[in-house]
């Protein structure tokens, strides 16, 4: 027994040799102990790792917030068109097209539209035509303003 010790270096080694299951980096005088304390990922190889997460990041981002603008730009202009719908049901009934007030309260607008557009609407004297606004809020730079009259006519800035 003691010179298989003098052989393996430890009990845990040569039980582990005569198996077959010493793993490659176990050298002979090894223990595993000491084997499984320099396995690992060296300083070098998780900065490059950093380096390379940090550079697909740095691409990916402003992709992300056009796809981002693009999808607020979309829903803006399907607000648009429920609050031009509104306004045609409104003609239909009673003749002549609502305040803003009046059509904000029958079609509000979500939270992500209340937070990016500012919604406005020029009405006619006779109440018998009108161009709706949506323009951008403060720091919403990537998205564009837009129009829609009674004559579903569209109106962007913005690159679709």
């Amino acid at each position: 027994m003691s010179e298989l010790l003098k052989k393996c270096g430890s009990l845990d080694h040569c039980f582990f040799e005569r198996k077959g299951w010493v793993p490659q980096q176990v050298k002979s005088g090894e223990t595993l102990k000491e084997a499984r304390s320099k396995s690992g990922f060296s300083l070098i190889e998780l900065a490059v790792v950093l380096a390379i997460i940090g550079i697909l990041a740095s691409i990916s981002y402003p992709s992300y917030l056009h796809q981002v603008a693009r999808s607020t730009m979309t829903e803006g202009r399907l607000y648009l068109e429920v609050l031009a719908a509104t306004q045609a049901q409104s003609r239909l009934e009673n003749g002549r097209f609502l305040l803003l007030e009046d059509l904000l309260d029958k079609a509000s607008p979500s939270s992500r539209m209340a937070k990016s557009f500012e919604v406005s609407q020029k009405l006619s004297p006779d109440f018998l035509r009108f161009r709706i606004l949506l323009v951008p809020k403060a720091g919403k730079d990537l998205l564009g303003p837009m129009t829609l009259d009674n004559w579903g006519q569209f109106q962007s800035d913005y690159a679709w």
